[in-house]
């Protein structure tokens, strides 16, 4: 518990008022909580993922006070975990520290201080929510997926810090070879979360040519869906929206042993979709990410169902998929597939195991990794039908229901995906 003298009352009042006292009291007795607060409803009330762990409590106290506990708030450590009662009139910091979300449930960790002479007169309550789902989309109990082998002989390993985020990915299919490495932090001018992502390796062939980028950086921020261009309609306090580029790479080009070099930028991200009269359509309705490496870029385009809610722990489904490939050569393939579900929750495994429909070569690996997280179905694909065939996905499930294996059959050419933990 940090006391803080130097910072006075009125400076601390423009953040929130959240007690209850009586006029008379008022230059004596109650509390004024500014953190947690929530700047969108105006509450003491903060929000989490069920991999965030910590959050700060800031409190001025007119007089003494004591601090009890509403609900069972045995995940919750406010302080050092033993401070119920402070003197006032005085400042408070206290780091506070939740342990993970394994439960499977959304929690809520109500705290009421009183002041300590009327405590009936003079108290404030505050919350901290934790979803049951991970900033990924995934449930916090859901094992972390360190490798997956494919038996056409491609393979995706991925690696995660403390905080079930992932750290590093690498992507073989052929002669396609990506790797990807991850760093969080929060700059001194931000109010916001930052991951950065660094592509230190791409290779791919398209025909008779081998494509080779050197380093890629792209970066973005954890925001609130209010603050983003995202129109939906349920609050989501935490939501990356775009990474974008922080640095041109180079392209390496070499044909029959002739390498020419070019400039290049990356970005993966979500984008709204235009309807009638070039208006743009709610995300409820439809919307695409797309992630784009120079020459590169593939994006999905998905149509909404209706019953689709949008919230933290009940993610969305889509009718339809299009499937756009944009080749080197400046051509553009697009597939639209007619999709159904099987009864299996896609949050029982960390990863979007929806994004192997295409393959380990197709495959996005931002949203892969549930960086994409409004584009990640809340149930597993059982069949993607088009013009051209039918993909199916099947997937044979471990005691706790993540995945052991996953096998896509597309227009009969089958392969088979081995998940280890």
């Amino acid at each position: 518990m940090k006391l803080i003298k130097t910072i006075t009352l009125m400076a601390l009042c423009v953040l929130a008022v959240g007690s209850c006292m009586t006029d008379e009291d008022y230059k004596q007795r109650g509390f004024i909580v500014g953190q947690p607060y929530d700047n969108v409803k105006n509450i003491n009330e903060s929000y989490h993922y069920a991999n965030q762990t910590t959050d700060t409590l800031m409190f001025v106290a007119y007089n003494n006070w004591n601090l009890t506990s509403i609900t069972n708030n045995d995940w919750v450590t406010i302080g050092d975990g033993t401070t119920t009662s402070g003197k006032g009139p005085a400042s408070y910091l206290m780091v506070v520290n939740f342990k993970k979300n394994e439960t499977g449930s959304y929690r809520k960790g109500i705290f009421k201080l009183n002041d300590a002479e009327e405590p009936d007169k003079a108290y404030s309550t505050f919350s901290f929510y934790q979803f049951a789902t991970r900033t990924d989309g995934s449930l916090g109990s859901s094992p972390l997926v360190k490798s997956i082998t494919g038996s056409d002989s491609s393979s995706i390993s991925i690696s995660y810090d403390d905080h079930d985020r992932p750290t590093a990915i690498s992507m073989k299919d052929g002669a396609m070879k990506r790797d990807i490495s991850f760093t969080y932090d929060r700059p001194s001018s931000s109010s916001y979360d930052r991951v950065t992502a660094k592509q230190e390796r791409y290779e791919y062939t398209f025909r008779d040519t081998t494509y080779a980028t050197g380093l890629l950086s792209t970066e973005g921020y954890y925001k609130p869906s209010v603050v983003m261009d995202i129109n939906i309609k349920t609050y989501m306090p935490y939501l990356l929206g775009i990474l974008q580029n922080a640095g041109s790479g180079t392209l390496t080009k070499t044909v029959r042993g002739q390498s020419t070099t070019t400039t290049v930028q990356a970005m993966s991200a979500y984008q709204r979709m235009v309807g009638a009269n070039n208006n743009y359509v709610n995300f409820e309705e439809a919307f695409a990410f797309f992630d784009e490496c120079g020459p590169i870029y593939n994006r999905q385009q998905l149509y909404v169902r209706k019953d689709s809610k949008f919230e933290p722990d009940n993610l969305i489904l889509a009718d339809t998929i299009i499937f756009d490939k944009y080749t080197p050569d400046g051509n553009t393939a697009s597939t639209t597939y007619r999709i159904t579900y099987s009864d299996d929750d896609n949050g029982t495994t960390n990863i979007d195991a929806n994004q192997l429909l295409y393959g380990v070569g197709q495959c996005n690996p931002y949203a892969l990794l549930g960086f994409m997280r409004l584009a990640r179905f809340s149930k597993r694909i059982a069949t993607a039908s088009s013009n051209k065939g039918n993909i199916t996905m099947s997937a044979e499930l471990n005691s706790n229901k993540s995945i052991n294996t996953l096998t896509i059959d597309n227009n009969g050419k089958t392969t088979t995906y081995t998940f280890s933990y």
